[in-house]
C-alpha cells in the first residue's frame, strides 16, 4: 500500500469480531475507552496487607474519597492500586508516574494535560501512538481535540447518585523527577476541582507536601501484617528475636525471596543481603552469557540509567526507571570490554571465577542479547507503551544493580591491580569509583537508598556503634586504602555517605588518613560514638569545618592533618581531638 502514492495514508484497526472488516465503522469513543479499560489485568492480593489511616487500622481503601497510599518501597502500593481495576463497578485508568512529564499544547484547551492524553493515547488508540504530536500528524489535529473535548465533559459531568464512575490510579509519586512533582500537583488540582466524575488514588513512599493532597484520605501500606509473616515463618523461630530483619520481612517482595533461599545461602539481617543472596544464587552454572550479564552487565545497565543533565554549565544527577534497547546492548558491551576485554581483570578476577570468555564474545557476535535478557532473566521487561524501552521489574532491581556495580569495580581493580598502584588509581578514575557515583550528599532519597544498598550488601552495618564495637573491614574500607595519597575527594564523599546511611549516622573506628575530604560535611554526621572509638584523619584534608558541627569530630585524631584556617583546629582542640601544629 506504500508504493501507491494515494494509499501512502491509512488506518490501522485493532478490533476482534467481523465488524472490523468494515472500514468505515464508526467507533465510539467512550464506548471503546471503556471496553479496554475493562480488560486490563489486575494483580491479587497474596497476603492481607496492614492498611493505616493514624492510629485506625483499614480492612479497605474508602470508596467514597480521594486516596493517597503512602509506605516503603515495595511495602504493596502498587499491588493494592492494581488490585482495584478488579472492581467492575467503576472504569479505571491505570498509569505509572515515572512517564510523567509537563504537556503544554497551544491548541489543547482542558487544563489537565498529560492525564487526559494518557487516557485517549492508552485506552482509545492502545499506544498505536505515543505523544501527541504523532497522534495528530496521523489523525488530525481538528479530529483529536474533538476527542479530547468529548472525553473531558464525560469526566467533568455529575456522577449517577453522586457515585465517580472513573478512577485514577497513578502509581509511584516518588518515582517522577524533581522538576515534575510541582506541575503534577498543579495538575491534580484542576481535576480535583473539576472532574466531578472522578475518583483519585495516588501511590508514593512519602505524601507531597502541596496543597492537593491535604483533602486526600492518607493511608499507609506497613506490608504484610504480623499474623500473615508468621504464618509464613513455621520453621523459622531462630530469628524471631530480629527485630529487623522480622521487619523486613513484612515486605512480600523479601519476604517471597527469603522464603526462596534461606536453606541455601547463609544468614541475612538486611535488604541489600537478601537482594544479593536471592539474585546471585540465579543458577546458570552451564550458561556462561547468562551469568556475566546477571553480575557484570546488568549492574552496567543499572549504572546507565544514572546521568546528568546541565542549567547554566552546571551538572545536575538525573535518573530514569526505563532503558533502551541500545543503551541496554550499550552497557553489555561496556561490561565486555572493562571484565573480558581487559586481559589483567579478566586473568586475575573473572577467570577463576569459570566463565567462559569465549562463549561470551561468540554469542554476542551472533545473537541477540537483549532478547535473550529479557527472555532468561526475570528481572527485566519491556516497557507496554514502548517497545524499544525497557525496565526493571521492581525499584529495588534497579538500585540493587547499581549498588552492585560500585562493588564488583572495586573488587576487579583491587584484586587485579594490587601490586601496581599507579595503575590501580588509573582504572579507579576510568571506572568512575573516584566521581560522584549516584549523587553524593544526595538530597534524593532515591540516590540514597543506592548508598544504604552498598553498605548493607558488602557488610558495613556491621559496624554500627555499640558498647562491644568491633570493627569488620570491607569493601569500603579497601577502597579507602587505594586512594589515600591522591586528591579524590568525591571517594571519600560517597564512602562517608554510605557508611553514614547504614550506621545511623555515627562512623565509628574508620581509617580516614591521607584522604581529602569534601567541602560540605552533613552537620549530623559524627565520627565517634560521643567520644568513644573515634575515627582517624592523620595527614588528611580538611577543608573546613561548620559552626554546627561541634560534635561531629569528637575526640577524633587530627594529627599532622591540613587545614584552611586556624580557627578550624581551635574547633577541634574544644572537642577534644588530637591536633599537631605542622
Amino acid at each position: 500500500m506504500l508504493d501507491l502514492p494515494e494509499k501512502s495514508a491509512f488506518h490501522i484497526v485493532r478490533c476482534h469480531d467481523e465488524k472490523s472488516l468494515d472500514l468505515e465503522i464508526q467507533l465510539d469513543l467512550i464506548e471503546n475507552i471503556h471496553e479496554n479499560a475493562k480488560r486490563q489485568k489486575s494483580v491479587e492480593i497474596k497476603y492481607q496487607l496492614e492498611l493505616r489511616n493514624g492510629n485506625d487500622i483499614l480492612t479497605e481503601i474508602p470508596d467514597s474519597k480521594n486516596v493517597f497510599l503512602y509506605g516503603v518501597g515495595v511495602a504493596g502500593k502498587s499491588t493494592v492500586l492494581l488490585n482495584r481495576i478488579r472492581n467492575e463497578n467503576t472504569i479505571n485508568f491505570y498509569f505509572p508516574l515515572y512517564k510523567y512529564k509537563r504537556e503544554i499544547h497551544e491548541n489543547l484547551q482542558p487544563e489537565s494535560c498529560w492525564v487526559l492524553l494518557q487516557i485517549l493515547l492508552k485506552y482509545h488508540y492502545q499506544y498505536e501512538y505515543q505523544t501527541y504530536e504523532t497522534l495528530i500528524a496521523n489523525e488530525g489535529e481538528n479530529a483529536v481535540l474533538q476527542q479530547l473535548s468529548e472525553l473531558v465533559q464525560t469526566l467533568k459531568n455529575n456522577p449517577d447518585n453522586w457515585d465517580p464512575r472513573y478512577v485514577l490510579l497513578l502509581d509511584g509519586s516518588n518515582e517522577m523527577s524533581s522538576e515534575s512533582k510541582e506541575d503534577f500537583a498543579d495538575e491534580l488540582s484542576c481535576i480535583v476541582n473539576s472532574w466531578k466524575n472522578v475518583r483519585i488514588i495516588v501511590t508514593g513512599r512519602n505524601v507531597p507536601e502541596y496543597d492537593v493532597f491535604r483533602n486526600f484520605c492518607q493511608i499507609e501500606v506497613c506490608g504484610i501484617t504480623d499474623s500473615e509473616r508468621d504464618a509464613a515463618l513455621p520453621n523459622f523461630s531462630d530469628i524471631s528475636g530480629n527485630i529487623q530483619l522480622m521487619e523486613i520481612l513484612k515486605i512480600p517482595l523479601f519476604l517471597n525471596m527469603y522464603l526462596e533461599n534461606h536453606e541455601t545461602e547463609k544468614a541475612v539481617n538486611t535488604r541489600g543481603e537478601i537482594l544479593d543472596s536471592y539474585i546471585m544464587q540465579q543458577s546458570f552454572r552451564n550458561n556462561s552469557v547468562m551469568g556475566f550479564i546477571l553480575q557484570y552487565a546488568l549492574p552496567f545497565a543499572a549504572k546507565r540509567m544514572f546521568g546528568y543533565y546541565y542549567i547554566l554549565t552546571i551538572p545536575f544527577l538525573s535518573f530514569s526507571y526505563d532503558i533502551s534497547r541500545a543503551d541496554l546492548l550499550a552497557a553489555i558491551d561496556e561490561a565486555i570490554d572493562f571484565y573480558l576485554m581487559n586481559e589483567r581483570i579478566y586473568h586475575n578476577y573473572i577467570a577463576p571465577q569459570k566463565i567462559n570468555k569465549k562463549q561470551i564474545i561468540r554469542f554476542r557476535r551472533n545473537s541477540d542479547m537483549v532478547e535473550a535478557v529479557l527472555e532468561h532473566l526475570c528481572f527485566m521487561q519491556i516497557s507496554a507503551s514502548d517497545t524499544h524501552r525497557l525496565y526493571f521489574i521492581h525499584q529495588y532491581y534497579r538500585d540493587y544493580f547499581a549498588a552492585k556495580h560500585i562493588l564488583n569495580l572495586i573488587d576487579a581493580i583491587d584484586i587485579s591491580y594490587g601490586n601496581d598502584p599507579e595503575k590501580r588509581y588509573e582504572m579507579l578514575n576510568e571506572s568512575g569509583l573516584t566521581d560522584e557515583w549516584y549523587g553524593g550528599y544526595a538530597w534524593y532519597y532515591d540516590m540514597y537508598d543506592i548508598y544504604r544498598l552498598i553498605g548493607e550488601i558488602c557488610g558495613d552495618y556491621k559496624n554500627i556503634a555499640s558498647d562491644n564495637f568491633v570493627y569488620h573491614r570491607t569493601a569500603l574500607d579497601r577502597l579507602l586504602d587505594m586512594v589515600r595519597d591522591y586528591e579524590t575527594y568525591r571517594t571519600s564523599e560517597n564512602i562517608i555517605l554510605t557508611m553514614s546511611s547504614v550506621r545511623n549516622n555515627i562512623i565509628c573506628g574508620v581509617d580516614f588518613s591521607k584522604m581529602k575530604f569534601p567541602l560540605y560535611i552533613p552537620t549530623d554526621i559524627c565520627f565517634s560514638d560521643n567520644g568513644l572509638d573515634p575515627s582517624y584523619f592523620r595527614k588528611s584534608i580538611v577543608l573546613g569545618i561548620t559552626e554546627n558541627e561541634d560534635k561531629n569530630f569528637l575526640n577524633c585524631d587530627f594529627r599532622e592533618a591540613l587545614y584552611f584556617e586556624e580557627k578550624d583546629k581551635e574547633k577541634l582542640r574544644k572537642m577534644g581531638a588530637v591536633v599537631d601544629e605542622m
